[in-house]
């Protein structure tokens, strides 16, 4: 609690404290843009589990706290001033409509990303041996490097 003192006695983050502790204002703007780093993270709430975690190094990152099955989890919505309050406060209400409908949005933010990565280009056996026989020819000899590369396409048979 005395962070929230701290904090806010030098901001205008638009938070006010009552008697037990509990924030009775969401946050400003510019009460956002005038968080400064202190020597160890916090977060300024907004209201119902969206708030921004203040790093030491100056970073402003925006997270939402849910429950879903019974479990606390935290959703990375973005990353100050990319993200502004307004978009943050959509994104969680976007999230909050999610989860009223059964549907995890961290796990569905996984799903997506997954879902948009590129495949992995795999090198083939005709790459990768080609590659091997480039190597040895810098280090071996010319009889010992052509013995090798036919033993490579006996193998290989119609891959090579």
């Amino acid at each position: 609690m005395w962070v929230w003192l701290w904090v806010s006695s030098f901001l205008d983050v638009g938070i006010q404290m009552t008697d037990n502790g509990k924030t009775t204002s969401k946050l400003t703007a510019l009460g956002v843009g005038r968080a400064i780093p202190a020597s160890s993270q916090f977060k300024l709430f907004d209201g119902g589990g969206l708030h921004l975690v203040v790093t030491p190094s100056g970073g402003k990152l925006w997270r939402l706290a849910y429950r879903f099955q019974g479990k606390e989890k935290t959703l990375s919505i973005g990353a100050y001033p990319v993200i502004t309050l307004a978009e943050a406060r959509e994104r969680a209400h976007d999230a909050k409509r999610l989860l009223s409908n059964g549907v995890d949005p961290s796990a569905l933010k996984k799903a997506e990303k997954v879902a948009d990565a590129p495949a992995p280009v795999l090198p083939t056996f005709k790459d990768v041996a080609l590659e091997v026989i480039a190597q040895k020819r810098l280090r071996c000899t010319e009889n010992y490097v052509d013995g090798y590369s036919a033993r490579m396409k006996h193998r290989a048979g119609t891959v090579y």
